[in-house]
């Protein structure tokens, strides 16, 4: 199952490529590529941001609540 999984995520990720360059292509058409960069790392930061928002608000267990595993001998 797990070689599956990777091996979907690794041929998603090999398509991606060069449409990603296609697409950067048409755009270093329209605008200069200092603004292209400044624009794109600002929506990464942007995405950072809500993720970590989001997954800060998950509850980690401390130590003493961790519960043993009834399988682990």
């Amino acid at each position: 199952m797990a070689g599956r999984v990777f091996g979907a995520a690794g041929t998603i990720g090999d398509i991606s490529i060069p449409i990603a360059m296609l697409a950067y292509g048409f755009l270093l058409k329209l605008i200069s590529c200092s603004s292209l960069l400044a624009v794109t790392g600002f929506f990464l930061m942007l995405l950072s941001g809500i993720f970590y928002l989001h997954y800060r608000r998950i509850k980690v267990p401390e130590k003493d609540e961790l519960q043993p595993s009834p399988f682990i001998q």
